[in-house]
């Protein structure tokens, strides 16, 4: 089916809305946002995703809920529900720029494991799978060794 003019130049508008700050925030799924901290770490996470490529930025916003909680920073599917949530937790961090490598190291353990995230799995070869993705999008990596997790096996 072909666009009219008006339907091209309407769709562009729409993407133009779409990925700035605003239309991110207005297409993502959050909880936990009740303080001015929070708010502040919803702002880092927009501007992770506006960084990351359209395609991935768009598989998040359409199937991840992200949570601010005092949880480790995790990712997990409610298997009866198929949603997937990233648990944030920044607890502890002091700079935006590690809040910010932490946000794109749990979205790459929800891209280098989309279709069954809860697999187990060597912890060490799946955390360097991450932190290859937070690389790969400029945002450095999140462990400097992976020798606390040889041996241990993960759920994602």
């Amino acid at each position: 089916m072909k666009l009219t003019q008006q339907q091209k130049q309407q769709k562009k508008k729409y993407e133009e809305w779409e990925n700035p700050e605003e239309g991110i925030h207005y297409n993502l799924s959050i909880l936990g946002e009740t303080t001015y901290e929070d708010e502040r770490n919803t702002f880092l996470i927009i501007q992770v995703l506006k960084r990351l490529p359209k395609k991935i930025r768009e598989k998040v916003i359409d199937e991840v809920t992200l949570i601010h909680t005092t949880a480790d920073g995790t990712l997990c599917r409610w298997p009866a529900e198929e949603v997937t949530f990233i648990i944030l937790n920044f607890r502890g961090i002091k700079t935006d720029k590690v809040k910010m490598r932490t946000i794109a190291h749990e979205i790459g353990h929800f891209i280098s494991s989309p279709k069954n995230p809860l697999k187990p799995g060597p912890a060490d070869r799946n955390e360097k799978m991450a932190d290859d993705l937070a690389e790969k999008w400029g945002f450095g990596r999140a462990y400097k060794s992976y020798k606390k997790f040889k041996g241990v096996s993960s759920i994602i």
